[in-house]
């Protein structure tokens, strides 16, 4: 449903869909479970834009929505794939189970397209193509300029609420699947309290990420004032106030927003380990720790053959090793992202020596 003017029991304090020239319009994921992908992809760029770096183009929604589930296991140890997914040869199946983590991650370590420039970006919201290691890795080496963010920062939404009132855009995680708000119309008021699951007691956790475009309240008709986020939906112009909302703050359960969007030439070519390990003095200390890793692991597999198998398993588990800990040191402490760029860049580095060394020998 749609009005000609937002309800006036709206009172939008911040609106950056009016200010951004980066906005695009209103999408619709139909039944392809790609509300994270869409959102994320949004918020990257008008992120970029108000840092001072814009981008020209719209990231590729469908990369994402591809690879993250294939790789994820490079973020989750305790993930493991279908069990009847041949990775050479299958479509992978809709992906329900994105977290707000797993995607910046998939951003800060392997960047994304441009959607004009993914040669696999399709023409239907939920079709899905075939997927291989080969191609993912041809993708990286034969690309144009790429889109990487330095870092992120994951907080709720007290914290979020300055964000989005005096910098940028965010992305915030919510759960959705309630009559109250899938049937959301324009001049409808949601509820500040969470639904509960009945059988557990507790709130239901988020299954839903929408993209939060501006801050302000609602006025109820007893004059109360509730506070909200102004979101965009995926969920196509015919919901809400044409694909906005004002929802409160109270029932997100995550904000996550990408800082250091940067525009970069392609990964370092999966080639001779010279080059890996001389790329470590030109690229910026916020270098990508597992493109190396896995240019370390296939130039050692292509060169040190198979029977010194075991010493790059050998060496790689121990650049993993040390940057475990090091990310476990720069949580406890709280120290700085320099200091964590340079931690987790330095074991890549030594990784890169010995492989080398080994391969003259």
């Amino acid at each position: 449903m749609g009005t000609d003017h937002p309800p006036l029991c709206w009172k939008v304090l911040k609106n950056w869909r009016a200010e951004l020239p980066c906005d695009s319009p209103i999408q619709n994921q139909f039944h392809s479970s790609q509300c994270w992908n869409l959102s994320i992809a949004k918020c990257v760029k008008a992120v970029a834009y108000c840092e001072g770096n814009p981008l020209p183009d719209d990231i590729s929604n469908n990369e994402i929505r591809e690879w993250l589930p294939f790789i994820r296991t490079a973020f989750d140890s305790n993930y493991d794939p279908p069990a009847h997914v041949d990775v050479n040869a299958t479509t992978w199946p809709a992906y329900h189970k994105a977290s707000l983590s797993h995607i910046f991650q998939y951003l800060k370590c392997y960047g994304t397209h441009f959607k004009t420039s993914y040669r696999y970006e399709s023409v239907v919201a939920n079709n899905c193509n075939l997927f291989s290691m080969k191609r993912f890795l041809s993708m990286r080496t034969e690309s144009p300029k790429r889109v990487f963010i330095d870092t992120f920062r994951l907080v709720n939404y007290v914290k979020a609420i300055p964000i989005v009132k005096e910098k940028h855009p965010v992305v915030g995680s919510l759960f959705a699947n309630y009559p109250e708000f899938r049937e959301y119309k324009a001049y409808d008021i949601l509820s500040p309290n969470r639904p509960i699951n009945k059988k557990t007691n507790l709130p239901y956790p988020g299954d839903h990420i929408v993209y939060i475009i501006g801050y302000g309240y609602v006025v109820r008709n007893d004059g109360e004032k509730i506070e909200c986020f102004l979101i965009e939906n995926t969920w196509g112009d015919k919901w809400g106030y044409k694909g906005l909302a004002m929802v409160p703050v109270t029932l997100f359960t995550g904000v996550g927003y990408p800082k250091g969007v940067k525009r970069l030439l392609g990964c370092v070519a999966f080639g001779k380990l010279d080059e890996i390990a001389s790329a470590f003095t030109c690229r910026p200390l916020h270098m990508r720790f597992m493109q190396f890793m896995y240019a370390i692991l296939v130039e050692a597999l292509l060169f040190l053959g198979s029977n010194q198998f075991g010493i790059c398993l050998l060496v790689c588990s121990i650049a993993f090793t040390v940057q475990d800990v090091a990310l476990w040191i720069c949580w406890s402490t709280g120290s700085s992202d320099d200091f964590y760029a340079i931690s987790r860049g330095f074991p890549v580095w030594v990784s890169a020596c010995i492989l080398s060394n080994l391969k003259a020998m």
